[in-house]
């Protein structure tokens, strides 16, 4: 072992710290404040953790099995055994340096308005690339290119959105600013702790910007904390089969990995644990316990499924067999009703107000042929995805000897439970979200649901990667060339989309709209206002200013959050008509007498908005080639 570097144990030791600073800071955060005495408990709490954790992962004797050697990460050795690594290397600086030269600070809809078919070839050339390393078994070097490749397929909004991406990613933004300010925003909630408390004490302790550390925790942790526990999960003599399958791995769906939420941070977590129960020992066992808490820490919907697995396991060890079987039935129930009862109590539902959604259980397999012959393949290979996903965990689960497939089983029914999880939330009503939204819950808790197929689809992998030894080389180049295009094609679905097929509207924050909101913001310093906005407009206050007012019956003054009446009344002006009866009533729900309207140009029916509103507006201004207007309106008699 002299010449070795125990890399997994370094990073299960990493794991364990990042883990407990969720939990320790969250906690913290809680019942308390992250000031800085509240920072320094938070690393107090997690050393004395770290040191409980260490000394009882000892007395078990739980020592990491799988150590790396160092050398088989680097590029020692002949030059003539690195070209293929030099020159992945050399395309991937081009590339990434590429996406950051064309960082876009418009109100976009999709990255793929400013990349190119280029990107996409240089992408598909890159992963063919590393194909021909792994065909050549040329093992040093492998990892490392692998996670340049990971980083550089779920960095592109970061990289393209120059002031940030989404809406949440502001609201959270807003909040982490004013707890550094603080110490704490009132009233608290009981999640997204573990994210803040976690972001804060790294922002204090190293003085790395927040900014940077909130856009880029998501992208770094799950590249840091997932690949290496794939590539320690699919563990094999021939290191070239492990790379084969974490490289296969992004045929799966990673878009949660792209941007940074409370709810994508604590899918990782989620992941983590899946993986650690998967792998069925004392140490991951111990391990799966401190993840699953931290996954809870920063979101319950993912938290409690990786709490009711882990104690699945816990259970299925105790001898005693007459309580085992009732204790698991207990906990699947629980994760398949636990979420729809809570979610039925927090609508005030009832009964009667349960609906019947549209096209619950839609399924079925077309060929698209609405757009040209690349792009309808390209959606048809998305459609075949879903089937694709089903055929896999079947055939790893039959594939499996007998005995195995008895301890796996229960990935099967926490699939199922979850699943019947999510369609019962979808009969909910969901009325304190706007329409567009209600969905969203009952998608997460699906997607969840198809995370414990995990371990069945890796079980698959393997499978694939043990017959390429069998294949000749002319058939090795074949498989190169399907896969990259498959790896490529669903790179592109893990995106925001506008194409023949599909028109994400979730357009991005633009340096107009926050023209837009500073030019509000310094006519109207000293005036209590209210602004009629779309959710990115909002998301430009929230990051210049924060949470700067609240009006009467605790309004903000933007449209925030959607279940606000404000938002209503500017879904009011833009599709009832832009009349100054709509202003009037929103500026006396405030109890102000001056607001503004904001209207972008790529608003549905935007020539009949802005010609309603110019007739009803006391003045109006535009912005950047009149790509963003304000209208300015005043409440007679206040």
């Amino acid at each position: 072992m002299t010449n070795k570097l125990s890399l997994n144990n370094i990073w299960e030791n990493l794991l364990i710290i990042i883990s407990l600073l969720i939990i320790t800071s969250g906690l913290i955060y809680r019942v308390w404040a992250l000031n800085w005495p509240g920072i320094v408990l938070s690393w107090a709490l997690t050393l004395l953790f770290f040191i409980i954790i260490a000394k009882i992962r000892k007395k078990l004797n739980c020592q990491s099995k799988l150590n790396y050697n160092l050398t088989q990460l680097a590029f020692f050795g002949k030059w003539r055994n690195y070209t293929l690594f030099f020159l992945y290397f050399f395309l991937w600086l081009i590339t990434a340096t590429w996406l950051w030269q064309h960082q876009s600070v418009e109100a976009i809809a999709t990255p793929w308005q400013v990349v190119s078919t280029s990107f996409f070839i240089a992408y598909f050339f890159l992963t063919s690339l590393l194909f021909l390393t792994i065909w050549q078994k040329a093992q040093r070097g492998q990892f490392l290119i692998l996670t340049l490749h990971v980083l550089l397929s779920i960095s592109i909004i970061n990289l393209i959105y120059g002031i940030g991406y989404g809406y949440d990613f502001f609201v959270h933004g807003a909040t982490l600013d004013l707890i550094d300010r603080l110490g704490q925003v009132l009233p608290k909630t009981n999640y997204y702790m573990g994210q803040y408390g976690v972001l804060i004490v790294l922002h204090k302790t190293f003085f790395i910007p927040l900014n940077w550390l909130h856009r880029w925790l998501t992208p770094s942790l799950g590249t840091l904390l997932i690949l290496p526990l794939l590539w320690r999960t699919l563990q094999s003599a021939d290191r070239s089969k492990v790379i084969l399958g974490t490289l296969l791995c992004l045929l799966l769906p990673y878009q949660f990995l792209t941007f940074s939420t409370p709810q994508n941070l604590a899918y990782i977590f989620l992941m983590v644990t899946v993986l650690f129960v998967y792998q069925s020992n004392t140490n991951n066992q111990i391990l799966s316990v401190v993840t699953a808490l931290a996954a809870i820490a920063i979101h319950p919907l993912a938290g409690l499924p990786a709490l009711l697995i882990v104690g699945y396991i816990a259970i299925n060890n105790i001898k005693n067999r007459k309580f085992v079987f009732p204790s698991k039935t207990i906990l699947i129930l629980l994760n398949t009703f636990a979420l729809p009862c809570y979610f039925f109590i927090l609508n005030n539902a009832t009964f009667t107000t349960l609906h019947l959604p549209d096209n619950i259980f839609k399924v079925g397999l077309a060929l698209p042929n609405q757009a040209n012959v690349l792009l309808n393949l390209v959606y048809f290979w998305q459609q075949c995805g879903w089937w694709l996903w089903l055929a896999a965990v079947i055939i790893g689960f039959v594939r499996l000897p007998v005995e195995q497939q008895k301890k796996l089983r229960f990935w099967l029914y926490f699939f199922l439970s979850t699943f019947i999880a999510a369609t019962l939330i979808r009969f909910l009503p969901f009325s304190f979200v706007v329409t567009s939204e209600q969905s969203d819950f009952a998608n997460r808790v699906q997607f969840i649901s198809l995370v414990f197929t995990l371990p069945l689809i890796l079980e698959f992998i393997r499978l694939v990667t043990n017959s390429f030894d069998k294949q000749t080389k002319m058939t090795k180049i074949i498989l190169t060339v399907f896969f990259s295009l498959c790896i490529t094609a669903n790179l592109y679905f893990q995106y925001p989309r506008v194409d023949a097929y599909a028109n994400s509207k979730g357009y991005a924050t633009s340096k107009n709209d926050l023209l837009a909101v500073e030019q509000i913001h310094q006519e109207s310093l000293n005036i209590k206002y209210v602004v009629l906005a779309n959710q990115q407009v909002s998301a430009a206050a929230l990051s210049r200013y924060g949470f700067y007012s609240y009006l009467d019956h605790e309004l903000f003054y933007y449209p925030v959050p959607t279940a606000s009446p404000l938002y209503q009344k500017y879904l009011d002006m833009v599709y009832g008509g832009a009349n100054r009866q709509t202003m009037n009533e929103a500026m006396s729900l405030a109890g102000v007498n001056k607001a503004y309207f904001i209207l972008n140009r790529y608003w549905y029916a935007f020539p009949k908005v802005l010609a309603e509103a110019k007739n009803s507006a006391d003045s109006w201004q535009s912005f950047g080639n009149q790509e963003v207007f304000i209208f300015r309106y005043t409440l007679a008699g206040r």
